[in-house]
């Protein structure tokens, strides 16, 4: 279980980490890293999730067989 400390610190480190991506990269490619990196992948677990609650490996199993 997460507890809600946990997701601050979670959400804390993220925010340190795109900070320091955008100050010491290039914009362009700094967003490329974002979106490509941190945000598909992030949306992609939220939409598999979906498929199957249960087991992380099979919601994404289940995602990608339908997304073909």
């Amino acid at each position: 279980f997460k507890t809600a400390s946990s997701e601050y610190a979670l959400q804390g480190l993220e925010l340190l980490s795109l900070i320091g991506l955008f100050l010491f990269l290039p914009v362009l490619i700094a967003f490329t890293v974002y979106f490509c990196v941190w945000h598909s992948t992030r949306h992609i677990f939220r939409v598999a999730v979906m498929f199957n609650s249960q087991n992380s490996f099979a919601a994404l199993t289940d995602f990608f067989k339908n997304s073909w």
